[in-house]
């Protein structure tokens, strides 16, 4: 059994540069504003990024019925290959050799798939491509 690894480091590093990025550019258009003679607060910590707004719930194209949290229709067609790469216990270093990816783009896409679909182990991730007919048996 392969050792399970730390999915949420490298994605939370990414969102975190992201989120200082979007800091920053907060910053420059306040500065702009100032020396522009553009009244109003300069942003706080909290009024400098927007609330995310809900995830939206899929919904069936056929019945328009919300589907299951854990569809394998809210996996884009390249989460689809890393989870059937996965599923066929490759590694994340292998499906990124496979797919001609990056490490960190193969470790983000299983991290992705895994907050997608509510399962965190890769026995779990197993179980749902069989059930879904990702892979066979």
């Amino acid at each position: 059994m392969q050792p399970q690894a730390d999915l949420s480091g490298d994605c939370e590093e990414l969102i975190r540069n992201a989120l200082n990025f979007h800091h920053d550019v907060a910053e420059v258009f306040a500065r702009f504003a100032n020396a522009a003679g553009i009244d109003g607060p300069p942003p706080t910590e909290q009024s400098a990024l927007p609330p995310a707004p809900p995830r939206p719930r899929a919904v069936s194209a056929s019945t328009g019925t919300a589907l299951p949290e854990n569809d394998p229709i809210l996996l884009t067609p390249r989460e689809r290959e890393v989870l059937t790469l996965i599923a066929q216990g490759n590694s994340s270093k292998q499906v990124a050799y496979s797919l001609g990816i990056s490490f960190k783009t193969a470790v983000c896409h299983r991290y992705n798939i895994m907050e997608k679909l509510n399962i965190h182990d890769v026995s779990g991730l197993v179980r749902f491509a069989i059930r879904n007919g990702l892979i066979r048996p």
